[in-house]
């Protein structure tokens, strides 16, 4: 009865889904301003915004991919060492 009812409230069919997107993350910008712009037929500010949405999208991919290989290298260089810093005397 509850999931009747709330399907009566918000307006959706059961067959419809709603997805919600974030805000604040260079992930949903750059899901959502293309399809904005394709809706709106591409004016060239959208495509623009599209294009820098990616942009910052796959700097963001590259910078994690980074961070992920420094942490990768410092792992192999310390477990070497088995965690002891000066193994000379």
């Amino acid at each position: 009865i509850r999931y009747r009812s709330y399907i009566l409230e918000t307006g959706l069919s059961a067959n419809e889904t709603w997805v919600g997107v974030e805000k604040a993350s260079t992930y949903g910008a750059a899901l959502m301003v293309p399809q904005v712009a394709r809706s709106a037929g591409w004016p060239i500010s959208l495509t623009i915004m599209t294009l820098r949405s990616f942009f910052f999208l796959g700097v963001g991919v590259l910078l994690q991919l980074y961070l992920l290989n420094q942490v990768g290298r410092e792992e192999t260089v310390m477990s070497s060492f088995a965690g002891q810093m000066h193994l000379c005397d």
